[in-house]
């Protein structure tokens, strides 16, 4: 999966970039927390994250994303700014599966998972966009 912290420049822009590092800071700490040590996460861009997650299947793959998505939403940092407590964001998520038996090569299971996450944004923040490797 792909994920993106939607509005995350109108953070920075409003709190300031050391806002923005915390709260960084802080989501990659509670997805971290979520995952499995066999998992990866790594950032993937600026405020863009991936998560490979190997045997979890489709509706395994679209859970976690789901509890990431809940989880973030939940994510609150000081503001430094002293205008505001509780600075947060939400995520949008897109998700792609390779069924068993089926090998994907990473470039391709990257742009479907990239694709995903632009028909998520398109739909609104907040949100998850799962498939199969076509």
């Amino acid at each position: 999966m792909i994920f993106d912290l939607d509005h995350f420049k109108q953070v920075n822009d409003t709190h300031g970039h050391v806002t923005g590092d915390l709260l960084l800071i802080a989501i990659t700490a509670a997805v971290g927390r979520m995952i499995r040590a066999e998992d990866v996460f790594a950032r993937y861009g600026g405020e863009e994250f991936a998560v490979l997650a190997m045997g979890i299947g489709a509706a395994g793959g679209r859970a976690l994303a789901e509890r990431i998505r809940q989880r973030v939403a939940e994510v609150r940092v000081l503001s430094l700014d002293g205008e505001e407590e509780g600075v947060g964001v939400t995520v949008s998520i897109g998700v792609v599966t390779v069924p068993p038996g089926k090998v994907g090569e990473p470039p391709a299971i990257v742009a479907q998972a990239d694709a995903n996450l632009y028909l998520a944004k398109q739909q609104g923040r907040d949100r998850v966009v799962a498939s199969e490797l076509d």
